[in-house]
């Protein structure tokens, strides 16, 4: 399987995430970028009101068989960056699979990221991993708005034996 990683970031941790797949599958990465920069107070207000903002087009390249989608998950919504891209791709994205690399989990959320992502591209994920930054950090801080802030070191991510499995499934070599 050829795959491609198409991800959008937001604090860094998912592009990190993304460069690390990306070097163990040996695949390009295609990035969802906005014209203008985004400020915390846009991810809000695109949260209150459920906007779609403007991206750039999104080209992925040919040969593609499988599109690794890499994103953060804000108040158990996809990155509205990333929805707007996957809105666009729609249902000529083909098989694909979602990871999240984000703060902590809630109840339900990977069957609402699940039903998101179905609505906008028209067909299920064929894997969904969730990654949660809580894991790393101090125990006093889990649930709390601290956690979004958290960077994540590259030295962390072997910390998400996960990582083994997405390479594994979309037929990457062994560690």
């Amino acid at each position: 399987m050829r795959p491609v990683i198409l991800v959008y970031s937001f604090s860094g941790n998912n592009r990190l995430l993304a460069g690390r797949l990306a070097e163990r599958l040996d695949c390009p990465i295609v990035e969802v970028t906005e014209p203008r920069a985004r400020s915390t107070f846009r991810i809000m207000f695109d949260l209150l009101l459920r906007r779609f903002p403007k991206v750039a087009p999104i080209t992925l390249p040919e040969g593609a068989e499988h599109v690794l989608v890499v994103a953060p998950l804000w108040d158990k919504w996809i990155a509205h960056p990333m929805r707007s891209a996957l809105r666009a791709l729609g249902a000529s994205l083909g098989p694909y699979s979602f990871v999240s690399f984000s703060g902590g989990e809630r109840p339900g959320q990977v069957a609402f990221v699940d039903e998101q992502l179905a609505e906008l591209i028209g067909h299920a994920p064929q894997n969904h991993w969730a990654l949660y930054v809580e894991r790393l950090v101090d125990p006093a801080i889990r649930g709390t708005p601290k956690v979004s802030a958290y960077r994540v070191a590259p030295e962390e991510l072997a910390s998400y034996p996960e990582l083994d499995e997405i390479v594994a499934r979309l037929g990457g070599p062994a560690p």
